[in-house]
């Protein structure tokens, strides 16, 4: 799951555009669903290579963790950052809060694209999922290993 794919994610669940999340807004349920959206993203694997000054890439480093990240990408203070995913995190005690960021969470985990955000192809799905996945779908049919001739 890329970025841009989990503020999207972020954005459906709490019923808010994408821009007010990325905005400077401190109404309480903007600011809830931003933090929500630092916190998920501080959970996302970093890329190798992070943008550079007139549009160059760097090679990331260990002062490249998410909270600095997420403070250069949104503009604001890495205290602040850490204060929203402590904020968020503190907020799972809450149980209806806690499912809907453990929903998110499962979409991130089953997300089949690598840390740039690729999507691999049907092939790469076929082998990567194993048999079960070019099985033709299970019907109501008998069992061939059945040789009662009784159907079920």
């Amino acid at each position: 799951m890329t970025p841009d794919d989990l503020l999207r994610r972020v954005a459906l669940e709490f019923k808010l555009p994408a821009s007010a999340i990325t905005g400077r807004s401190q109404a309480a349920d903007i600011r809830v669903a931003r933090h929500a959206w630092w916190y998920l993203w501080a959970q996302l694997p970093l890329p190798d290579t992070l943008p550079g000054k007139g549009g160059s890439r760097r090679a990331a480093t260990d002062r490249d963790g998410p909270v600095a990240m997420l403070a250069r990408m949104t503009g604001r203070s890495r205290a602040g950052v850490r204060y929203g995913i402590r904020q968020t995190e503190e907020r799972r005690d809450d149980p209806a809060f806690d499912a809907l960021l453990t929903a998110i969470e499962y979409d991130m985990a089953k997300d089949t694209s690598d840390k740039h955000g690729n999507r691999p192809t049907v092939a790469l799905r076929r082998i990567e999922g194993g048999a079960h996945f070019c099985a033709p779908p299970p019907t109501d049919r008998q069992d061939p290993s059945d040789q009662t001739g009784a159907i079920p």
